[in-house]
């Protein structure tokens, strides 16, 4: 029952985290700012780990370097760009700050 669930979820959440980084990179204008950026590569590896974690449902890999090597590409995506989002968020405040003070 709980893989039936966790199979359903997978599918509803693979749609829009698919969507977004296609329609974002075809709309929108993210390559002009870093914030554009680091919301670009951190959709693309939320959009790749639920649709790896999907697949993993059909297709098994029986090669566990292969396996690896793709899960850490996969975090470093999202590390990245979480990272990069978290870094701009605190620069803009700060910047926010020193404009108040002055």
């Amino acid at each position: 029952m709980v893989s039936l669930i966790t199979f359903i979820l997978l599918c509803v959440m693979a749609v829009p985290t698919t969507l977004f980084p296609i329609l974002y990179w075809l709309l929108a204008d993210w390559r002009q700012t870093r914030e554009g950026q680091a919301v670009m590569v951190s959709a693309i590896g939320l959009g790749l780990l639920v649709d790896i974690s999907l697949a993993n449902h059909f297709i098994r890999v029986d090669n566990v370097a292969v396996a690896l090597i793709v899960d850490l590409v996969v975090f470093t995506l999202i590390i990245a760009g979480s990272t990069l989002q978290v870094v701009l968020l605190i620069r803009a405040q700060r910047r926010g700050r020193k404009k108040e003070a002055s």
